[in-house]
């Protein structure tokens, strides 16, 4: 049934037509005749009889965008009911590249693509968490992934070619549902999914940080953030997850559970407290130690170590991120090298300086070294990269990984970043 103000407003413009058309027939009939209005006064009518028709339409038109968004949003709150379905999400999320939940940069190729499809309609384009301004402007932020937008975009292509249209085939056969909205309800469906489980994953990680989270604001969650050591702040999965947690949390106004507004304005609040934080190290360094007798420190210094080097500079490392650092034995280390504790918490660390990718060895000596040792976390540092199968290995076990891109930045961080040049 159409809303009142649309009947109504049909009502007044049926009958303004009527009205016209009796006065154009009685110009005609009787052309002279004074007390018929001009023909400039009914031209003046039909102009706004064709104003009243706009106004109709875009009344049709936002009452069917409510109807449509109601019914959508209606329906993934069924679909989040569904318990067996959400652990399926779940099981998709994780066989998935992590970058298209978590990257700004993938998302907003996502909705571009979403944007684009000529079969979808006006209402479903609302549905999308971003506008085109608003993907554009975030893409410029993040113009490091400039050179590979192609590929990202094959990339995504094919993830919602083939694996997102999947999933919505799931969502008909495993529930009573009409899902006639296809990907959109997929989508949105997915996107929720995510929140609660990156955000429990975060939580898992990192929960010590934020044990009263519910009291915090969002200025207080974030300094906790970019307390954390063992992260690289900037790092998208990293920050993605936070984001998500925060999300989950209520942390924003109005609850607002739109990825690319949350991390417009995070973003900006973590790039403050981090410059802040090095400018506060550089005039500490400044008034406590001659800076022309600080070692610093390059990747490719790391390359030339070897492994008993490589670990003693591990350990070196962790104390001046503020650690209580110590090597273990070299033999029988049951796959801890550096054992750093810090406000009563012990991270056990394994550290490979390869001359090739770390593999699967690596994450399962390090899970029987936390287990041994009774740590709180494990980390994996290498100067070089890991395969995909240990990166899911370690995600299966909650094992932190260090490739040389972010062993790279926490050496800058920690070594050169607060030396005068």
């Amino acid at each position: 049934m159409q809303p009142r103000a649309i009947r109504e407003a049909e009502q007044f413009k049926q009958q303004k037509e009527v009205k016209v058309e009796e006065l154009t027939h009685l110009k005609k009939v009787e052309p002279n005749n004074t007390n018929i209005p001009s023909k400039a006064f009914i031209s003046n009518m039909n102009i706004h009889l064709n104003n009243m028709n706009i106004n109709l339409k875009k009344l049709k038109l936002d009452a069917e965008i409510k109807d449509f968004t109601i019914n959508v949003n209606s329906t993934v709150s069924q679909l989040l009911g569904n318990r067996e379905l959400v652990e399926m999400g779940r099981s998709f999320i994780d066989n998935s590249n992590i970058a298209l939940y978590v990257d700004a940069y993938y998302l907003s190729v996502t909705e571009d693509i979403f944007d684009c499809q000529c079969e979808y309609s006006l209402p479903d384009k609302l549905l999308l968490m971003s506008t085109k301004q608003v993907r554009d402007n975030i893409r410029r932020k993040m113009d490091y992934a400039y050179n590979f937008e192609g590929k990202i975009r094959k990339e995504i292509q094919c993830y919602l070619e083939n694996n997102l249209s999947m999933f919505t085939r799931v969502i008909k056969e495993n529930t009573a549902i009409d899902s006639q909205y296809g990907f959109f309800v997929t989508y949105l469906f997915i996107y929720n999914v995510a929140i609660e489980h990156l955000a429990k994953e975060w939580d898992n990680e990192y929960k010590e940080y934020f044990f009263n989270i519910i009291d915090l604001t969002l200025d207080e969650a974030i300094e906790g953030y970019c307390s954390i050591d063992d992260i690289v702040h900037r790092d998208n999965v990293s920050l993605g997850k936070f984001i998500y947690y925060l999300i989950k949390h209520d942390k924003f106004t109005n609850n607002d559970r739109n990825y690319f507004t949350c991390w417009e304005i995070v973003i900006p609040k973590i790039n403050h407290i981090l410059e802040n934080k090095k400018f506060s190290n550089f005039i500490s360094r400044l008034k406590t130690s001659n800076t022309s007798n600080q070692i610093k420190y390059t990747i490719n210094d790391v390359d030339l170590m070897d492994g008993l080097e490589f670990e003693k500079f591990i350990a070196e490392l962790f104390s001046k991120m503020g650690y209580e650092s110590e090597i273990t034995k070299a033999s029988g280390d049951q796959g801890i090298d550096v054992i750093a504790s810090k406000n009563g918490n012990t991270i056990g660390i394994q550290a490979k300086c390869y001359s090739s990718t770390v593999g699967n060895s690596a994450i399962q000596e390090v899970v029987a070294g936390k287990v041994h040792y009774r740590l709180h976390k494990a980390i994996v540092v290498t100067n070089n990269f890991f395969t995909n199968s240990a990166q899911q290995l370690a995600k299966s076990n909650s094992i932190i990984l260090w490739d040389r891109h972010i062993l790279k930045e926490k050496i800058d961080e920690n070594f050169n970043s607060s030396i005068l040049e």
